[in-house]
């Protein structure tokens, strides 16, 4: 049977508010609106037939999925507030703000000398993990298991509106060049050009690593995709 992992959001037909989720599925038409508990509440208030549940995107593993749904809880946290379900911007971490059980409080003297204790051990010679390094094979283990948040390129484009087009790479997708150049590496002028102008022949010269040279950006990887149509 196949699974699906999905983003969704749920609205609130009579204020508008909402909440973006995760889930995992083999029934897309499941009708699970979400866990959060702000969102259950206003659900029991308000009824569950005045919300309206949609997919924002469909991705390739439930850890994508959540990796985006932190993406787009940030963003809408940030943007709208209170107008947000969300209260938390991972979306399973503490809760933000007057809902948090520490809100207004304050670590006694004791307490903050005990974390200071604590955390001294884990610094210098007594860190079990001080004078070592990770192997090469470590290294290139991790980078490969790390998730590609930006690979659901039917998102809705009301979420995040910075640029008309993804930017794809060797590495995947993303919706700005800055966060492309921030997980690749390149410089995001570097990125516009070569994205931009797929079809380009890139002539030999020593500002280019030469397994570029001869060969159009499309063939090594780059190109963009269009957010509204989802066309090359």
């Amino acid at each position: 049977m196949e699974k699906f992992y999905i983003v969704y959001k749920t609205t609130n037909l009579l204020n508008g508010k909402f909440y973006i989720g995760s889930h995992q599925t083999t029934n897309l038409d499941d009708g699970y609106y979400g866990s959060g508990k702000v969102l259950k509440l206003a659900i029991k208030k308000y009824g569950k037939d005045n919300f309206f549940n949609e997919i924002i995107c469909k991705c390739s593993s439930l850890s994508v999925a959540r990796c985006v749904e932190g993406h787009l809880v940030r963003y809408s946290i940030d943007k709208f507030g209170r107008k947000c379900y969300n209260r938390s911007y991972s979306g399973t971490g503490a809760v933000l703000g007057e809902g948090n059980s520490f809100y207004g409080k304050v670590h006694s003297q004791e307490t903050r000398n005990k974390i200071s204790e604590a955390a001294k051990l884990r610094v210098g010679p007594r860190n079990s993990f001080y004078g070592k390094k990770h192997t090469k094979k470590t290294i290139d283990k991790i980078k490969s298991n790390r998730p590609n948040t930006d690979n659901c390129l039917n998102m809705l484009v009301s979420f995040i509106k910075k640029s008309k087009r993804w930017y794809c790479t060797p590495e995947g997708c993303f919706y700005s060049d800055r966060y492309a150049e921030k997980i690749t590496g390149l410089n995001r002028n570097s990125i516009r050009s070569r994205c931009l102008f797929p079809d380009r022949l890139v002539k030999p010269n020593y500002q280019v690593p030469e397994i570029f040279w001869n060969k159009t950006w499309r063939e090594s990887g780059y190109y963009y995709v269009d957010k509204i149509t989802g066309k090359e």
